[in-house]
């Protein structure tokens, strides 16, 4: 008896779980839930953090960050409200797939009789018919089969058996779907990172808590350059040039721009922004032995060999009125011995350095703009789910909406024929077939 009690409540369970009305509560709360999470600013998305802390962690907007109203999409009970949606489809779809299948025996297996009861027509002619020309006159129904029952034989007709299929096809479609977004709601990756030119960095900054996190590679990036319109600061193109370094190894190579990024490692490297970080200076070297010059770009700190002459130079420091003699550049040049000089240069005054008759004559020529870029980096695990859901929901309704499941079965008894069909959609264009058929028979062309 408590077996008998407890397999009861297992089936009332089940049947509440996969039950319409359950399904259509659920994807109202969904959709309701999603709109308010489209509608309301949410936190680290459209609020940022410290916006947040100020005005939405105390009083009454306090309460409704606690409930998850600033970051819905990310609450257990969001969750939860998707996680049963998911197993409701997956008991809905497997009940009613249970049923088709016994369906689908019983149509393969019933008698002539069983299947006038499940045809949608029925009629009966005295006409003598050969088999060949039933064959012909029902061929629109699909394959044909010589079947027996306890009546004698009869010819049965089934084509589209794939459209039964399709609503299931659609099921495993949506329920991928679902899956793959909240596989990347739950352990996606998405976090930005600027940086300057020149630069590199193995670290982003996650959106969805503003903490940092180790890519387990380095992004570095070589160039950025910006096009903007002509006579307008607005951008008309910008570009980073990205290695992806693992260890010591270059592993990716690739100049990105907005809507061509880099993959790499299941990470997918975006350009977003951009920005001016300073400005680097233009200095020019020429060499008073070979009458060779050398137009170099530096900013403070760096360091550049001259070529093959031995000599490298260093940008210590810059100043905008070195001892009132306008913006100057303190340069460190070293000699092939290993010798060190410290040297300033005046963008005023171009031929200061010629006094000091070193090998190189050193010129302030100006100042080039030196950028950042800003980089968003995302990982969705669930990404692949989402594709291939979407491949299968395009084919799932290419199936139902293209396929109709149709048989028809003839049996010849003497001189009297008794032909039915059923159909499963395009009922009426299916009603028309078989009246056709019909009256093929009638007119002996058949």
């Amino acid at each position: 008896m408590k077996d008998k009690v407890n397999k009861g409540g297992l089936n009332s369970a089940i049947d509440f779980l996969s039950s319409n009305r359950l399904a259509i509560y659920l994807i109202i709360a969904v959709s309701v839930a999603s709109l308010i999470g489209v509608i309301v600013p949410q936190r680290y998305m459209s609020i940022p953090e410290d916006v947040y802390q100020q005005k939405f962690a105390a009083g009454f907007f306090g309460v409704l960050g606690a409930i998850g109203i600033f970051d819905i999409f990310y609450t257990w009970w969001y969750r939860a409200l998707v996680g049963l949606l998911v197993v409701n489809l997956v008991l809905c779809s497997y009940k009613r797939f249970v049923r088709f299948l016994k369906l689908r025996s019983e149509l393969s297996n019933a008698g002539f009789e069983r299947l006038r009861e499940l045809a949608r027509s029925s009629e009966k002619l005295n006409e003598p018919a050969d088999e060949g020309g039933l064959l012909k006159a029902f061929a629109p129904f699909g394959h044909s089969k010589k079947r027996q029952d306890k009546g004698g034989s009869f010819l049965f007709f089934e084509g589209g058996s794939l459209g039964k299929v399709g609503p299931y096809i659609i099921h495993l479609a949506v329920l991928l779907i679902i899956l793959g977004v909240m596989l990347g709601n739950m352990f996606g990756i998405d976090g930005a990172v600027n940086i300057p030119e020149k630069g590199e960095s193995s670290e982003i900054w996650l959106t969805r808590g503003v903490t940092a996190y180790d890519l387990g590679f380095t992004m570095r990036c070589l160039d950025f350059s910006v096009d903007l319109y002509e006579g307008t600061q607005q951008p008309k193109d910008y570009k980073s040039h990205i290695q992806i370094v693992k260890g010591d190894k270059v592993v990716e190579d690739k100049t990105i721009e907005v809507n061509s990024p880099l993959k790499y490692g299941g990470f997918t490297i975006y350009q977003a922004s951009y920005g001016l970080l300073g400005y680097r200076a233009q200095i020019k070297a020429d060499d008073t032995q070979t009458g060779k010059n050398y137009e170099l770009t530096a900013a403070v700190g760096d360091k550049f060999e001259i070529s093959d002459t031995g000599y490298s130079v260093a940008l210590a420091s810059a100043e905008k009125n070195y001892q009132n003699a306008g913006p100057a550049l303190n340069l460190v040049v070293q000699s092939p011995d290993g010798a060190s000089e410290s040297i300033w240069v005046f963008k005023e005054s171009p031929e200061f350095d010629r006094l000091r008759r070193g090998r190189f004559v050193f010129t302030y020529a100006g100042e080039e703009e030196m950028y950042f870029t800003g980089l968003s980096v995302a990982k969705n695990p669930g990404l692949p789910l989402i594709w291939i859901g979407c491949a299968i929901l395009f084919f799932g309704l290419l199936v139902s909406f293209s396929i109709s499941h149709r048989w028809a079965a003839v049996r010849v008894e003497k001189n009297k024929i008794t032909a039915v069909y059923g159909a499963s959609k395009n009922r009426e264009a299916w009603q028309k077939k078989f009246e056709t058929a019909i009256a093929a028979i009638k007119k002996g062309g058949a």
